[in-house]
């Protein structure tokens, strides 16, 4: 299907955004202003949510043919390591109509439901998703220097804005793999999941991790804390805490004073001693009958004759 045809009744309302290569090779995606229509309320586009309308289906082309369909929605993730958010646009796929030109993508890999494409429409950045890769954004000079962006711009990465989507824009499956995340331990100790907090100890996530990297917008906002155990310690959220801490969460020392360790049953508790029986007290429970001195003297006289 050609991207001038006309579109089938059941797409709804739809537009198309663009696969495409710049001159160094590097792939990118349409401007999310491409795939959305303009507000109802002033007919612009803003760097909000509410400043754009999501169509029904994102008809994504290559090389002038529609190989996919999608759907685009906004999300407003928390920043991790300041007290801010970011407004973010999607992109996730949901049916694969040309294989083998869809097989000429990056990607190709990914299954309906996985997010192929993000926008921080703030700070004019866009994430185009590789398998097996960093979230860096679209037109990064030298991949080589230390400075390079290594998570998306609220300090998350690809696993972690998934689940975001997925709990905004449900699919009733979860469509990414199960997979160790930092800034999803992170985000699940600041909200007081506990689950999630679970989820992602059981996959050897690094529990004192916390430590800001590079590509996070911290500009003209309040740091915070962002180690997984400060948050359940400023709150009080005790099964966080010894979850964390049995984990190897080291409590920072200016939060020591939240701190009390749940107390923990001995790992060997000595046994109880069983009383020690009466000799003298039948198994019935009852004690014997004594017989008198004045019986055992008649008892005497008797035998003597006297």
């Amino acid at each position: 299907m050609r991207v001038d045809e006309v579109f089938p009744a059941e797409w709804g309302r739809t537009l198309v955004g663009a696969v495409s290569q710049d001159e160094d090779g590097e792939w990118f995606f349409a401007e999310w202003e491409e795939i959305t229509f303009p507000s109802a309320e002033d007919v612009r586009h803003h760097h909000h949510t509410a400043g754009s309308v999501s169509p029904d289906t994102v008809a994504i082309a290559f090389g002038e043919e529609i190989v996919a369909l999608g759907e685009t929605g906004g999300m407003d993730p928390t920043n991790l390591y300041v007290s801010d958010y970011e407004y973010y646009q999607f992109l996730r796929l949901r049916e694969v109509l040309d294989p083998e030109r869809w097989a000429l993508l990056p990607w190709a890999p990914f299954q309906p439901g996985r997010v192929l494409h993000a926008w921080d429409k703030f700070h004019a950045l866009d994430y185009f998703r590789h398998p097996d890769l960093p979230p860096v954004p679209y037109g990064y000079e030298d991949r080589s220097m230390p400075g390079y962006p290594a998570v998306m711009s609220y300090g998350g990465d690809w696993y972690d804005f998934a689940q975001q989507v997925e709990s905004e824009y449900p699919l009733g499956y979860r469509a990414e793999p199960v997979a160790s995340s930092e800034a999803c331990l992170i985000r699940a100790a600041q909200d007081g999941d506990l689950a999630a907090v679970l989820e992602q100890l059981s996959l050897g996530t690094d529990p004192n991790t916390g430590a800001e990297p590079p590509g996070v917008h911290t500009a003209f906002c309040s740091e915070k804390d962002a180690t997984p155990v400060a948050t359940p310690l400023n709150r009080r959220w005790t099964e966080i805490t010894d979850a964390l801490v049995a984990a190897g969460a080291r409590i920072p020392p200016y939060l020591a004073h939240l701190y009390a360790p749940t107390r923990q049953p001995e790992s060997n508790p000595r046994p109880e001693r069983p009383a020690r029986p009466d000799p003298l007290r039948p198994r019935t429970g009852r004690s014997p009958k004594r017989q008198s001195g004045n019986g055992i003297r008649r008892w005497w006289q008797r035998v003597i004759g006297r």
